[in-house]
C-alpha cells in the first residue's frame, strides 16, 4: 500500500459506502508502479508483458490495448501483437 493512502471499510449493516472506481483504480496503479520500481531497484528484471490478438474481434483488440496501457503506467515493459484492422 501507498504510503498515507486511506482505506475505509464499513462492516455495518445498513451503512452504504461509495466507492469511487477511478480513485480506487488510480491508488492500485500507484501501488503497483510503487512496488515495480522496488523491484527494479533491488535488482531484478522489469516484468514483462506481451498481448497477442488472435482473430479480428474489436472488444478484444480494446481488451489488449487497455493492458498495454496499464503496463506503460505502472512501468512494465510490454509488446504487443495487435493485427492492424482496417
Amino acid at each position: 500500500m501507498v504510503p498515507g493512502a486511506v482505506v475505509t471499510l464499513c462492516c455495518c449493516r445498513g451503512d452504504a459506502v461509495v466507492i469511487s472506481g477511478r480513485k480506487l483504480a488510480r491508488q492500485i496503479r500507484q501501488e503497483a508502479r510503487h512496488e515495480v520500481e522496488q523491484w527494479v531497484a533491488a535488482g531484478n528484471r522489469r516484468r514483462h508483458l506481451s498481448v497477442v490478438l488472435v482473430g479480428e474481434n474489436p472488444a478484444s483488440r480494446s481488451y489488449g490495448l487497455n493492458k498495454t496501457k496499464a503496463a506503460a503506467d505502472v512501468g512494465t515493459s510490454f509488446r504487443s501483437f495487435l493485427p492492424n484492422l482496417s
